[in-house]
């Protein structure tokens, strides 16, 4: 009968800093106090004499699956793993899992675990055991907690500037910034400038303000450019592209009328029966300038 580990294995997704920027979110292997850990085994004593379980000397954390979009989270997967007489796995396989990549995931890892073999009476022996995993959220910023996805990513490859490809993005899903309640009042026109990155499934990461005219642009702006969604960016080939790109936001008070026009809607009547929502003209979307020649 398999030995199943006395707690869950936990793996978190942990954003890392590079160059200012949360790095591309991996899985990360919080190693609990586990019947396998050293120091954690208990013998235990059964008909043909005193069995020690075996005791994990080298534990690999599990990919994060890049394909399973954070909503799937929390994921678990359960794997089986026979161990020989000198601790190796000879063979695993998955028990259970939530999704099929979060087994495959796990499964990779725990193929590549070693132990010192489990031991009876004394001597060592081949065992079965069984490990289960859960992958967890660990969203550290603020935006990535609000919208429950990574935001800061180290990008796979090197960007392609917007004004490189035959032509500039557009999205299929607009956002247009709130004029800052703050800032009622006081007639306060500006703008805000900012760069970010289109991830291979077009939505926005790596938001960055450029320049601002009042620092209570940059929040509303920063917001807008997260919830655009783009139709992923493919080379001639087909692959999926991560596109850098630059847009700028304009704010005028006049933007509150329409503000407080659509607060009043909603209260007064289901969302559904509103008309299309108006645009500010001046909110647009802008070409990058070119570099230099």
């Amino acid at each position: 009968m398999d030995s199943p580990a006395s707690s869950v294995v936990t793996v978190r997704t942990f954003p890392g800093l590079v160059d200012g920027r949360r790095a591309a979110t991996r899985a990360f292997l919080l190693i609990g106090l586990l019947a396998v850990t050293p120091g954690a085994a208990a013998p235990a004593e059964t008909a043909s004499g005193i069995v020690t379980p075996p005791r994990v000397t080298y534990q690999e954390s599990p990919e994060f699956p890049t394909s399973v979009d954070r909503a799937a989270l929390p994921g678990t997967a359960e794997i089986h793993c026979q161990l020989d007489d000198t601790g190796t796995v000879v063979a695993a396989r998955v028990i259970s899992a939530s999704r099929p990549e979060f087994g495959e995931a796990a499964l990779a890892a725990a193929r590549r675990w070693r132990f010192e073999p489990a031991l009876l009476n004394g001597r060592p022996i081949a065992k079965a055991i069984s490990i289960p995993f859960v992958f967890q959220p660990n969203f550290t910023h603020p935006l990535e907690q609000a919208l429950s996805r990574a935001v800061f990513v180290e990008p796979a490859a090197t960007p392609v500037p917007a004004e490189s490809l035959p032509r500039i993005p557009e999205p299929t899903k607009r956002a247009w910034p709130r004029y800052p309640e703050e800032l009622r009042g006081t007639r306060t026109k500006g703008s805000a400038v900012l760069s970010f990155v289109i991830g291979p499934d077009g939505r926005p990461i790596n938001p960055e303000v450029i320049s601002t005219t009042h620092p209570s642009f940059e929040l509303p702006a920063v917001l807008s450019v997260l919830a655009l969604q783009f139709a992923p960016i493919v080379d001639a080939t087909g692959k999926p592209l991560w596109v850098s790109m630059l847009l700028r936001y304009e704010f005028d008070e006049s933007m509150l009328k329409e503000q407080d026009k659509e607060s009043e809607r909603r209260i007064v009547v289901p969302r559904s029966a509103l008309p299309p929502t108006k645009v500010t003209p001046a909110n647009r979307f802008i070409r990058p300038p070119r570099p230099p020649s």
